[in-house]
């Protein structure tokens, strides 16, 4: 009888220590959970983004960014916002100069792409690097090219924001101007 309780003892405590073992890893395996969905949000507010912005004006004017403010931290906005009345203020100056900014800045283009898609998407730091690739093609038929930037996405009371968007060339959207994204 008393190697039947010693027993009975001892599978309990094997017991305990398996699911102990089993469940000790799961803390560390949550912890990456809320890390997949920030990702995946921040992919849906840049897919959001630019599926508003493919289905409207894609030229760089004050009416068209004011449409995009939702999507933009503030700090990019007022930077964009403060390039679009520079730019308006030397156009009258100087009207035979080329913008600063010259097309659209969210497709890093003077020509404006036919289409995207979303790439992969890292967590770094307090905020998500989404891939976006843009694809032009000759009305609507055969491929011409694609180019792939980067879109910084920041969180920001429980909202995904572009702070920047830097092209192949590894510049952002203001790149000339001061206030480098954060």
């Amino acid at each position: 009888m008393r190697r039947t309780h010693n027993t009975a003892r001892l599978i309990r405590k094997a017991a305990v220590v398996s699911i102990l073992l089993i469940t000790c890893p799961a803390p560390h395996i949550h912890a990456f959970a809320p890390r997949r969905a920030e990702v995946a949000a921040a992919q849906r507010a840049v897919r959001s983004f630019f599926e508003f912005h493919f289905a409207h004006d894609m030229g760089f004017s004050q009416r068209s960014l004011s449409l995009r403010r939702r999507w933009l931290t503030p700090e990019l906005y007022a930077r964009l916002r403060a390039e679009l009345l520079k730019e308006a203020k030397r156009a009258k100056a100087h009207p035979d100069e080329a913008p600063n900014i010259n097309g659209d800045p969210f497709t890093d283009s003077q020509l404006y792409p036919n289409t995207f898609r979303i790439g992969k998407a890292t967590h770094a730091g307090k905020r998500v690097e989404v891939e976006v690739t843009f694809v032009w093609t000759l009305d609507g038929g055969p491929f011409v090219m694609e180019r792939t930037v980067t879109a910084f996405v920041a969180g920001r009371r429980g909202k995904w924001l572009i702070n920047d968007i830097v092209g192949e060339n590894g510049k952002g959207m203001l790149s000339n101007v001061p206030g480098p994204p954060d």
